[in-house]
């Protein structure tokens, strides 16, 4: 029976890929094809996530929780069933180090590394091998275990990590844990969408901490260089950071227009009033490279916000 619900569910993902090649070829309106191709991906992730579980499961049973990669990034275990971070790990042998090298290249051996949003240790592992220290904050309780093995695994002995949700109140907060990418769990969007829950996520309620009460109460020395990726809470984060941010050299965050319109709820100078304060400098990170200063800030994340373009920021002073 087991057998047979695999063979359907690889001829489901079979169809759904021959259908998204042939409509890519197919002389449609560009708008009705993008729409097509975009809600169709998702799907195809989500069923190639069930297919994973369904796989791992009936190969190694139900005690079975995750899958071992011995990668550029250190021994990682990851979740069997996402889609997205796997499928790096498993074939190239390796996730981001790109970014790795470029970060690598501005941190020194004293510097002490905030990771908001760590998941399960890809960026924090490598970097926390040429910095004094490294904090991790995952507010996602089933990707946090990951990352605990994961430090276990590399004997990091300088990291401090905690399963908490950086936000802009103490307390709980609504929070979606997906299953084919488990890096894009968010708080819940106050406008949902089919991109947010076309896994069907697990609803929980997570622990969230502003950050500069957090350091203050716990003794953490301020950070040097902040990595935010926190799928939509951003602004929320670093509204309550203002501290963390002033001893900051660097902050490297990810810009995705739709997470702060649909996630966050908020507007492009909201996102920018609690980081320009701080930094006068940003670089388009992995497109152009590019360094903008002053107006052109806002100009440039301006048109970047209209087009829906997502990409990485480096925001630093002189």
């Amino acid at each position: 029976m087991i057998g047979l619900k695999l063979n359907i569910l690889s001829a489901k993902i079979f169809i759904l890929k021959f259908k998204i090649n042939a409509i890519k070829r197919f002389p449609f309106f560009k708008e009705q094809k993008e729409k097509y191709l975009f809600k169709n991906h998702f799907n195809l992730l989500n069923r190639i996530s069930v297919f994973q579980e369904k796989c791992f499961q009936q190969l190694f049973g139900s005690s079975a929780k995750g899958i071992l990669f011995d990668t550029h990034n250190g021994a990682l275990i990851s979740n069997p069933l996402d889609t997205e971070i796997n499928r790096s790990l498993g074939f190239y042998g390796q996730y981001d180090m790109g970014k790795i090298n470029f970060l690598k290249r501005l941190v020194k051996d004293d510097f002490n590394i905030y990771f908001l949003g760590a998941h399960i240790g890809t960026l924090l592992i490598p970097l926390s091998k040429v910095v004094n220290s490294v904090v991790g904050f995952e507010a996602n309780p089933a990707t946090f275990e990951y990352l605990k093995s994961n430090l276990n695994l590399n004997k990091v002995s300088n990291a401090s990590i905690y399963n908490l949700g950086v936000y802009d109140k103490q307390g709980t907060t609504l929070f979606y844990q997906n299953k084919a990418n488990t890096g894009g769990s968010k708080i819940k969007p106050h406008n949902d969408h089919f991109i947010y829950n076309y896994d069907k996520p697990t609803e929980t309620m997570v622990q969230t901490i502003c950050l500069d009460d957090f350091v203050v109460n716990t003794g953490l020395p301020y950070p040097d260089m902040m990595i935010v990726d926190i799928e939509g809470a951003e602004y929320a984060a670093l509204k309550m950071s203002a501290t963390c941010l002033s001893h900051c050299k660097y902050l490297y965050i990810e810009f995705v227009p739709h997470h702060l319109a649909n996630v966050a709820n908020v507007h492009l100078n909201d996102f920018l009033s609690v980081i320009t304060p701080f930094f006068n400098r940003m670089i388009l990170v992995n497109s152009s490279n590019d360094e903008f200063k002053g107006d052109d800030i806002s100009n440039v994340l301006a048109n970047l916000y209209s087009r829906g373009v997502c990409v990485d920021l480096l925001f630093f002073n002189l």
